[in-house]
């Protein structure tokens, strides 16, 4: 069944779903464009200074103080240009690896959580307390301020002829312009330059996505990276703004007001999603097709760690399958993680972002370290402990989408472990 076929299948479920339809005429798809950009990529504005990492310390975050600021400019073609603001840290040894991370679309890498802050919602400290543990594990680190985030905004701000685009290109460009940064990046005592096998590329929530497009240029570079660490991330941002808005009227009709693991599974609430994820496919500007982009790695030498809280308010519950599938269905060696139990963090009250930031840096590493110390032939994944995927198995497809086995993967993640 065709998109066109199945709307109209949907249409009979929900008859409200042709106002949609109706509604985008040419003139309205115009403006879904700067619509779509402003709501999605909107600039978090400081609402505090911020300080030269080291200077975190005074918030308990004291294992910051090795890392220092860098910057790389991107280039556009009208000789404008943004810049990229990175907290960058050295590896302790050379046995360690170094992490590429990028923080979520609201918000920035210094957040505190105080009350200097206008909205001192504690959950906000979340991605400190991960730059604070990745550091206390000794690895290397590139956090990235995301174009107009953090000390990006503020170099932005402080200089002329600025490019000021923003949305799925823009980031591309910048993509590319730190992938260049990071391979010329020398490795810790050596004049030897960094390879994929010792990047970690992870992402949190939107940051995800980001570390996706990332994993994919190295790829191109033909420097894959060793793990690909998605957190809390979605499938495609075109799949994830259906059940983003599950609670507001748009031009359809509310969701049911059910619990996230029964939504998918009311025929009504699954043909408003279908039909929000086709509308979102054809004409969204902005996809972000992380499950696209993950048939473009390298299966053999990149491994998929995917981790999600069922209870997520701001990632739809199916985004987890739909990622895990994505990566089973190319090949790759997964490692699915629920976030539950000993890996919630009870200092904080959204579950967007209560990981237990120790135990996940402990859990990508004990992954990273099984694929860097096994052969590459099928027999050693068997041998080392991973559970060989196929397709279809261990509560992971491409077509996941009416409801969620969470003991599959509990199953799964007990046969990884």
């Amino acid at each position: 069944m065709n998109q066109a076929e199945q709307n109209k299948e949907d249409e009979k479920i929900v008859p409200e779903l042709r106002n949609v339809r109706n509604f985008l005429t040419k003139k309205a798809i115009a403006l879904l464009g700067p619509v779509e950009e402003g709501l999605i990529f909107h600039p978090f504005r400081p609402e505090s200074d911020i300080f030269p990492p080291a200077d975190y310390a005074r918030y308990g975050f004291v294992h910051l103080g090795g890392f220092k600021e860098d910057n790389v400019k991107v280039m556009a073609r009208n000789g404008s240009f943004t810049n990229l603001g990175l907290w960058v840290r050295e590896p302790d040894d050379a046995s360690k690896p170094t992490y590429v991370v990028f923080h979520g679309r609201h918000g920035h890498w210094a957040l505190t959580g105080q009350k200097g802050e206008k909205s001192h919602d504690y959950d906000r400290a979340f991605r400190l307390h991960w730059l604070d543990e990745l550091a206390k594990s000794g690895a290397g680190v590139i956090a990235v301020h995301t174009r107009w985030q953090g000390i990006s905004r503020e170099r932005d701000i402080r200089e002329r002829k600025i490019d000021t685009r923003i949305g799925e290109k823009a980031y591309q460009q910048d993509i590319d312009a730190l992938s260049d940064y990071v391979l010329k990046k020398k490795k810790c005592n050596s004049d030897e330059t960094l390879a994929g096998s010792d990047l970690i590329v992870a992402g949190e929530s939107n940051g995800g996505a980001l570390a996706t497009m990332m994993a994919e240029k190295l790829t191109e570079l033909h420097q894959p990276p060793a793990v690909l660490a998605l957190i809390n991330s979605y499938a495609c941002m075109a799949d994830a703004a259906a059940l983003v808005f599950r609670g507001k009227k748009l031009l359809t009709p509310q969701l049911p007001k059910l619990p996230p693991e029964e939504l998918l599974q009311d025929p009504k609430a699954a043909a408003i999603c279908r039909y929000h994820r086709g509308i979102m496919r054809e004409y969204a500007k902005n996809k972000f097709d992380t499950e696209k982009r993950i048939g473009a790695l390298d299966a053999t030498r990149t491994g998929l760690y995917v981790a999600n809280n069922l209870d997520d308010p701001t990632i739809p519950v199916d985004q987890h399958g739909k990622v895990c599938g994505a990566g089973d269905a190319h090949g790759m060696e997964v490692k699915p993680r629920l976030i539950k139990g000993d890996f919630v963090d009870s200092r904080y009250s959204d579950a967007h972002t209560n990981w237990r930031a120790d135990m996940m840096v402990r859990d990508i590493e004990d992954f990273h370290k099984k694929r860097r110390d096994m052969p590459i032939a099928e027999e050693a994944h068997q041998r080392n402990g991973y559970a060989k995927y196929v397709p279809g198995r261990n509560g992971h497809t491409n077509g996941y989408t009416n409801g969620y086995a969470e003991e599959r993967h509990v199953a799964a993640n007990k046969r990884l472990r």
